[in-house]
């Protein structure tokens, strides 16, 4: 099989293992069951709503801005760190167990280090071997 195909392949599968267990793609989201867990998947039904914004900068920095902006847009549950401390701020979420989490730091500060690190802890809330939230970077302000 080439690699190409493999996204194509998973679609499919993920398709056909919504419509055996009956789901129409009108019932939201496909919360596929993690077998011999139980929870009740992954990412839970009952997070998928809920987004925190998670963040290293302290107020007086030029780089607030953007979580000023975000909170006048809605994110009002916020998870500040400052400074960075990772123990604490996967703490704060597996806490909180979002759905998403948008993460708002300086640009110098992600790097490859930075992001494997962070994936690394996302999938360790719980006990299931996956990211347990959505989360993408703000990288302009």
């Amino acid at each position: 099989m080439s690699r190409s195909s493999s996204p194509l392949l998973a679609l499919v599968l993920i398709l056909f293992t919504a419509t055996a267990s009956g789901q129409s793609p009108d019932d939201g989201p496909l919360v596929l069951p993690l077998e011999g867990s139980a929870e009740e998947g992954a990412p839970s039904k009952a997070n998928l709503g809920k987004t925190v914004l998670l963040t290293d900068i302290p107020a007086q920095d030029p780089w607030y801005a953007a979580v000023k902006v975000l909170t006048a847009a809605g994110y009002h549950d916020v998870v500040s760190v400052t400074p960075w401390n990772p123990r604490r701020a996967f703490e704060a979420l597996a806490e909180k167990k979002p759905g998403a989490v948008v993460c708002v730091f300086r640009p110098e500060t992600i790097d490859v280090n930075f992001h494997f690190d962070f994936l690394e802890r996302a999938s360790r809330l719980d006990d299931d071997p996956f990211v347990d939230f959505a989360f993408g970077y703000v990288t302009g302000g």
